[in-house]
């Protein structure tokens, strides 16, 4: 019997599926989550997910639908400040389950909650002024940032001091002036990659103002 939710299978719903399969996903990545590892955490045989999930398709889709149930939904009559605080919800998001970009740029099934927040994004750059097919730029250049954008951040080695030896240290090569002053002037100053989102994030906003009206 589950010792964490009294009653076992019994008291399976669907909610506590995706709650436990995100879990799972999140400490040890898709690969991760089978049903038999999701029935072990869930204290229940993997066959019983069934009853409740019809398979891991269905289960990778109702996963979708929780990652965007977490991101704030943009509000408020100002369509920059709406987007800026719904992109910064969206990285915090996905930094939050690293799991998940590449999941939900491959489902083909989306569910109610991922529909529903794409429907209500682009009814509100259509309220702010934006035609349907700029509202569907609007929507599709922020995700392609706040995506790539957590992508690098999770790539990129916390430590930047391997880089600054490489181009400090090189013996006998051609030195790299133009690095070392990004060095010199950026990374020996305290540089933080993540300060640079919302420098992109402003910047990209702005330019979107061009598609409006």
């Amino acid at each position: 019997m589950d010792q964490g939710h009294p009653g076992g299978r019994g008291s399976l719903t669907v909610g506590r599926i995706v709650e436990e399969a995100t879990a799972l996903a999140d400490e040890g990545g898709l690969a991760a989550l089978s049903m038999r590892a999701l029935g072990r955490r869930l204290g229940v045989e993997g066959m019983a997910v069934y009853h409740h999930v019809a398979n891991k398709e269905a289960l990778l889709d109702a996963l979708t639908d929780e990652v965007f149930r977490e991101i704030a939904l943009p509000a408020g009559e100002d369509w920059r400040t709406g987007l800026r605080a719904r992109s910064v919800s969206e990285r915090l998001v996905l930094r939050r389950h690293p799991w998940a970009i590449g999941l939900v740029e491959t489902r083909t099934a989306p569910g109610p909650t991922t529909l529903g927040h794409q429907d209500h994004v682009i009814g509100y750059l259509r309220g702010a002024g934006f035609s349907p097919r700029a509202a569907a730029q609007v929507l599709a250049f922020l995700d392609a940032y706040v995506y790539g954008f957590v992508l690098q951040e999770l790539a990129l080695p916390a430590d930047p001091t391997p880089v600054v030896r490489a181009v400090r240290e090189r013996p006998g090569s051609t030195p790299f002036p133009h690095l070392e002053a990004v060095i010199t002037e950026v990374v020996d100053a305290g540089y933080d990659f993540a300060d640079e989102f919302e420098v992109g994030l402003d910047l990209l906003l702005d330019a979107m103002g061009a598609l409006r009206g």
